[in-house]
């Protein structure tokens, strides 16, 4: 049988990595042991989601308005303020919120 001496240096080189690993190794053995969260039901993606939605974004609500005022005062054939109306947005370069 052969005699192996030991390498001094190499053994304390390889201490602290070795016993970082094992405390590594320890603290992941610790969190699996832990118990885990209960699982979700197996209830279909639309049911497990909220997401909160407008049914009419802000611009759409206001460009229906102007539409509405205007086509009132056209029914009632009130020209002169439909038309001062238009001209006044155009002049202004009135735009939505949004840039519409």
């Amino acid at each position: 049988m052969a005699l192996t001496l030991p390498i001094t240096p190499l053994t304390t080189r390889l201490a602290g990595p070795a016993r970082d690993l094992a405390h590594r190794l320890a603290g992941l053995a610790r969190r699996s042991a832990r118990p885990q969260a209960p699982a979700a039901p197996d209830l279909p993606l639309a049911q497990r989601l909220h997401v909160p939605l407008l049914f009419e974004a802000p611009e759409q609500a206001l460009c229906a308005r102007i539409v509405a005022h205007h086509a009132a005062l056209a029914a009632e054939h009130r020209w002169d303020p439909l038309l001062s109306a238009l001209v006044e947005a155009d002049q202004a370069r009135a735009a939505a919120p949004g840039g519409q």
